[in-house]
């Protein structure tokens, strides 16, 4: 409990920009995961000018490092790099002091990515599996997604123990992957997951990614649009003032309940900050009563006020938020009748947005007590007043739709930039599947980009390519998922440091979002162990390395073959397709030779051109003797 009250503090101090008093920005929270082996940063905010004392350790051996608070009031003081251990205590003493208790160092790695990275485990993990996770070892950060045309002044979200109670709302994949690399390397893991489903990669690279792709260029144009119509912001300190005028022309009527996108023409397509104030006529009799404030479900988030003084918020530590009604309880002292002001700052991160509740749970009354404990609930009296009908607002920040070029990097990567992390894991590219051939200069810029972002050298970069989905086709032909993958392929190629994880066989026909994330975890893993930490042995498959035509043949070498080719469950190799000069592919023969492959058609006299695994849904069989499948690729693009 302790560590949702801080947390929703911290939320309440930085959404509002009011709060002076010291605290450590959103990357430092009970729980949190510290990279190993690096300088550590630690930042936060107080007071301009003080001087602030940072501290790591267990009260009996620590590291100290000191800063003093800007004019702005941020402070950073840097620690000397840790080994891998904890947990510890992280504490920052200025005027105030804040500690932050259950930290660990080890490894942190940056998860990102669209819907197959942001699904949770509880649409992929059993009940049985869900309530037997308790791994002290593992913690996650899911990083409240939204989009932005500047970079956000700070992360949102809390770092999670790896329990029962937490391990449903994790990324299913971030988890695989923590959990199999702190069991293979016995060192803390953290997981840092900044993924939102349904986005394209032109919304997740930063500014300086479409200056070196001249693919990219037109994009230019929209991306000044973006921090010209979007990046101003209202100051908007003493909005809950009750005596604040909030009858002039910038403010507007906001019909309540109901979605603003509806109900004002002026905010159809509205995501941001607004203010919403309504006054009430307190009776004399209620004064020095405990009131009770019921909105209803508010989308997404809220800061609310009665009078000036904060009586309640629910930010992104609520899940789903934007559904649970709101009701919070107004302290007996600070009633007294006649009029009064309640003041709710909303924030929209997309779709609908406003107080959605039904009119009659919009009520201040009397507070009726129920319940006892922590179960103790209070609603409002029958002699409630409505809440119901207009409401005065104001816009004091507007954001960009998910889909414009570095809006989802303004929000949701830059500002975690200042953290140190172990590498990158990517998992997206089902959105830019219809203009695949774009995506490898994309994914290149956005790689080299990001690593330049955090100033840590070449960090490690692992890109999942994306698995079979789609109709399985009775005969060859062009494939926007194969292309997209070729460009996942090739755009990491051509960026050192950069693993590719093979999934195929691991998709799903009908279905995007398929259910074996357990086993793409395991291939990252896999990938991760032997290119980034060094360990030995085989972890991928086969990858093509050239071919010759042999006859009426065409024999494909192979490197990754670990214990040698096979086909998988036994068999013909099956994925295999060769044309002539006139590039029409038919479905080939192919025998497996050594490190090589030989590919042969009836119909193919001349074969100059082979495919392998080249559809959306490929039937495909050729892997090593390890289990990790063969790479697909085709030869007649002229590269």
């Amino acid at each position: 409990m302790k560590s949702v009250v801080c947390f929703l503090w911290l939320f309440v101090a930085l959404s509002t920009g009011r709060a002076e008093a010291l605290r450590f920005s959103g990357a430092f929270t009970d729980h949190a995961v510290l990279q190993r082996g690096v300088p550590l940063p630690v930042t936060g905010v107080a007071e301009a000018g003080d001087k602030v004392t940072v501290t790591l350790g267990d009260g009996k051996t620590q590291v100290v490092a000191h800063a003093t608070a800007g004019a702005d009031g941020a402070w950073a003081a840097t620690l000397p790099a840790q080994k891998a251990g904890g947990p510890w205590v992280l504490t920052a003493a200025g005027k105030t002091t804040v500690a932050l208790t259950d930290v660990l160092v080890g490894d942190v790695w940056f998860c990102s990515g669209q819907s197959n990275m942001a699904g949770t485990l509880k649409s992929y993990a059993t009940p049985e599996e869900l309530a037997a996770i308790n791994t002290a070892g593992v913690r996650v950060f899911t990083q409240w997604n939204g989009a932005r045309a500047t970079p956000a002044a700070d992360v949102e979200g809390r770092w999670l123990r790896a329990t029962p109670e937490n391990a449903p709302g994790f990324s299913a994949v971030a988890w695989y992957f923590a959990r199999g690399l702190h069991t293979e390397l016995g060192v803390p893991v953290g997981v840092v997951v900044s993924a939102a489903g349904g986005t394209n990669i032109v919304s997740w690279s930063g500014p300086e990614a479409f200056k070196a792709n001249r693919e990219a260029a037109s994009e230019f144009a929209r991306i000044e649009g973006l921090q010209k119509n979007f990046g101003g912001k209202v100051d908007d300190r003493g909005f809950e003032a009750p005596g604040l005028d909030d009858q002039g022309a910038e403010w507007g009527e906001l019909p309540s309940p109901g979605e603003w996108e509806k109900t004002v023409p002026a905010l159809k397509q509205f995501d941001g900050v607004l203010w919403a104030r309504k006054k009430v006529t307190i009776p004399a009799d209620w004064a020095g009563r405990e009131l009770a404030l019921n909105f209803g479900p508010i989308d997404d988030r809220d800061v609310t006020y009665f009078n000036g003084v904060q009586v309640g918020a629910m930010g992104p530590e609520t899940p789903f938020q934007w559904q649970t009604p709101r009701l919070y309880r107004v302290p007996a002292g600070l009633v007294r009748g006649g009029e009064a002001v309640i003041a709710v700052r909303i924030t929209d991160k997309s779709g609908g947005g406003g107080f959605l509740g039904k009119p009659e749970e919009m009520l201040i009354g009397p507070a009726v007590l129920t319940g006892s404990g922590f179960g103790t609930r209070a609603t409002p009296a029958p002699t409630a007043i409505p809440l119901a009908g207009p409401w005065r607002y104001r816009v004091v920040e507007s954001w960009p739709g998910a889909g414009e070029p570095t809006a989802l990097y303004q929000n949701m990567v830059a500002p975690w930039a200042r953290t140190p992390v172990k590498g990158f894991l990517w998992y997206q590219g089902e959105s830019n599947a219809p203009a695949a051939k774009q995506y490898r200069g994309l994914l290149r810029e956005m790689i080299i980009d990001w690593r330049k972002q955090w100033g840590l050298g070449d960090l490690p970069f692992l890109v999942v390519q994306l698995p079979d989905y789609g109709a399985v086709k009775d005969a060859p032909g062009d494939s926007n998922w194969a292309s997209l993958r070729e460009s996942q392929a090739r755009g990491a190629a051509e960026v050192p440091g950069v693993g590719l994880v093979v999934t195929m066989g691991l998709g799903d026909p009908k279905d995007i979002h398929p259910k074996r994330k357990r086993e793409v975890g395991d291939r990252v893993v896999a990938v991760a162990l032997g290119q980034v930490y060094g360990k030995t042995g085989v972890f991928s498959g086969p990858v093509w390395d050239g071919r010759t035509v042999d006859g009426a043949a065409i024999r494909v070498k192979f490197t990754g073959t670990g214990g040698g080719l096979v086909a998988q469950g036994g068999g013909a190799v099956k994925g295999f397709a060769i044309a002539g000069k006139d590039r029409v592919f038919v479905w080939a023969d192919a025998k497996i030779e050594g490190d090589t492959v030989v590919v042969s058609a009836a119909s193919v006299a001349e074969p100059l051109y082979v495919r392998y695994g080249w559809a959306d849904s490929p039937t495909c069989t050729l892997a090593n003797t390890e289990g990790f499948p063969a790479a697909p690729f085709r030869t007649d693009d002229g590269k």
